[in-house]
């Protein structure tokens, strides 16, 4: 899932930078393709900067991106543009910005003003508008996505480096980059000599390398994830061919050693290898960590427990409450659930009218895009990451704590182990739950990596393409 990022001036080891002076003498135009680990070309991106010295800003300048990504997931060929523009000022930094995605029949708007203090704006996804408003620093200034971390990567000198907060309008959270300079390099790309800088950004662990000019253009990138980007020309943006479309999903199946596991397992035992400090699953009363890796055991017969106030106080909080995907409180969201779950009070059979209704109504469809709740509600369709948020917002809307999973679970189509979403009640004790493959009870092939809300997702990226998986046993 692409989401495009915000990042504002952070702690600096040196004193400061700014941007270079072609950005408010000239129109430049940089494109970059983008790409699979075995170099099938999968989308562009491609940045304008245009001078304004007459704008009402003062000096400006106004900065244009367009990406597509059209690829296949799981054979199935699916697309994903953005579009939008900022402004930027040498009196403030950013003035303002908007963001469109579009996948399919879904397309979302994201739009928001600085005043020096406060970032509002709105979310337009189908028919509705959700406003928001946050607190942010100084100097806050384009970044990319995913596929690229910084759009607009600052030049600095090999050895030096910075150490930003990066802010996610998609999210409304903030987190700690650090930027840094390898050293200098010329890359031979396409038959041209290019002169760089190589550049490292790390995010929350996750590091990506970018080779930038002296007048900030990237020209150059590689994530940890399998997607590189390299510089293109205006013919190849628009370049695309049936033979040459990679599958993003297929490339990141797990295939594992030892036993061959089954959809509906009740046990099973797996070595994890390939994770680091930062990346270890959680624990759980059925997911327990062991000298053999990790073993999965979800409850048979769940038996659910009225939430007295000391338990409720071991809850997490976020588990009833909503973020900009998941609206507990929008009417829409509070009159489907109470409809769907009617006079019933016992938490486990609620949950189960929930997942049934969820499964039963929103059509399974492979997409790129952002899962919103509401958004689910108007299309009915979607992948695993709608099914769970959708499920997540329904069950916390009556009273259920609900936190989404991330992780991995067997396919048999695929016969390895593929990334998925589901979700976990808490009833008593916290029991997995899958909406989209119709569990009430998730089978044991579910490996949880992490929980969280949306502001958790971007951390999945850390695993991929970094695990070796070995079944010890299944039952």
């Amino acid at each position: 899932m692409m989401t495009l990022l915000f990042i504002r001036e952070g702690y600096f080891t040196k004193s400061s930078w700014s941007y270079p002076k072609t950005r408010w003498e000239k129109y430049e135009d940089w494109r970059v393709g983008l790409y699979t680990g075995d170099d099938k070309k999968v989308g562009y991106i491609q940045i304008t900067t245009q001078p304004e010295p007459m704008s009402p800003y003062g000096p400006a300048f106004k900065l244009n991106f367009t990406s597509r990504l059209d690829t296949q997931l799981f054979s199935t060929s699916v697309n994903l543009s953005v579009r939008g523009f900022a402004w930027f000022s040498q009196k403030k930094g950013l003035e303002n910005f908007q963001i469109t995605l579009r996948s399919d029949e879904t397309s979302i708007k994201i739009e928001g003003v600085y005043d020096g203090r406060q970032l509002n704006g709105e979310i337009v996804t189908g028919k509705e508008i959700i406003p928001y408003s946050l607190p942010v620093g100084k100097n806050i200034f384009l970044s990319g996505g995913v596929a690229l971390p910084l759009m607009d990567t600052p030049v600095l000198e090999p050895g030096e480096s910075i150490s930003v907060d990066v802010f996610d309008p998609l999210a409304m959270s903030v987190q700690k980059a650090i930027i840094a300079s390898q050293g200098q390099e010329t890359l031979q790309i396409a038959g041209e000599t290019i002169e760089s800088y190589r550049m490292t950004v790390t995010l929350s662990g996750i590091t990506s390398t970018i080779w930038v000019t002296p007048e900030q253009e990237i020209v150059q990138a590689i994530t940890p994830f399998g997607l590189k980007l390299k510089k293109i020309s205006p013919a190849e943006t628009i370049r695309s061919s049936e033979e040459e479309k990679g599958d993003l999903i297929t490339t990141t199946i797990i295939k594992p050693k030892g036993m061959k596991p089954f959809r509906g397992a009740k046990q099973m035992w797996v070595k994890i290898e390939g994770l680091t400090d930062f990346n270890q699953p959680p624990v759980s009363a059925y997911q327990v960590r062991t000298a053999q890796g990790y073993f999965i055991e979800p409850p048979t017969e769940p038996k659910s427990i009225p939430l007295t106030e000391k338990i409720m106080r071991t809850i997490p909080p976020n588990t009833l409450t909503g973020d900009s995907l998941i609206l507990v409180e929008h009417p829409k969201i509070q009159k489907l659930a109470k409809e769907i779950v009617g006079d019933e009070s016992d938490l486990w059979k609620k949950s189960q009218r929930i997942l049934d209704w969820v499964y039963n109504n929103i059509e399974k469809k492979i997409t790129i895009n952002i899962p919103f709740a509401l958004s689910t509600l108007e299309t009915r369709q979607g992948d695993c990451n709608e099914h769970a948020v959708l499920f997540t917002a329904l069950a916390r809307a009556v009273g259920i704590p609900t936190r989404i999973c991330l992780g991995l679970v067997w396919s048999e189509e695929l016969q390895g182990f593929g990334y998925h979403a589901w979700a976990e009640v808490f009833i008593g004790e916290w029991t997995p739950t899958d909406p989209t493959l119709g569990q009430l009870i998730a089978d044991a092939t579910h490996i949880t990596l992490l929980y969280g809300n949306i502001e958790q997702w971007f951390r999945l990226t850390s695993f991929i393409n970094q695990l070796q998986l070995e079944v010890v046993n299944v039952k």
